[in-house]
C-alpha cells in the first residue's frame, strides 16, 4: 500500500524534483515488499508459482518506478524550473 501512496503524494508537490524525491521512496517500498514476499516463500506461506507470479509482478512496478524517476529527475535538471505536475494539469484543463 505503501507504493501507490508514496506516488500519489508525490504527484501533489509542487515540483519534478519533489516528486521524484517521493518515486524513489516508492522504489524502496517495493524493494521491502518484495523481502516480504521471499520471507513468505522462504517460510512456506506461498507457493513457488505464486511466489513466481508476484515477483514478475514486483520487477514490472520497479522497472516502471525506476524509469519515472528518471524522467522526472532528467526534467528537474534541465534548464529553468519546469512546471509541476499540478501546474501542468491546470494549464492542460483551461486550454481544454
Amino acid at each position: 500500500m505503501s507504493v501507490p501512496a508514496n506516488v500519489a503524494e508525490g504527484s501533489a508537490k509542487r515540483s519534478d524534483r519533489e516528486f521524484a524525491r517521493f518515486v524513489r521512496i516508492a522504489l524502496g517500498s517495493a524493494t521491502e515488499a518484495e523481502n516480504h514476499m521471499i520471507l513468505a516463500y522462504d517460510l512456506g506461506l506461498v507457493q513457488q508459482q505464486q511466489y513466481d507470479d508476484i515477483d514478475k509482478q514486483m520487477q514490472d512496478v520497479q522497472k516502471m518506478l525506476a524509469g519515472l524517476e528518471r524522467k522526472l529527475s532528467s526534467d528537474a535538471s534541465s534548464s529553468g524550473r519546469k512546471p509541476a505536475r499540478s501546474e501542468r494539469r491546470a494549464a492542460r484543463a483551461k486550454s481544454e
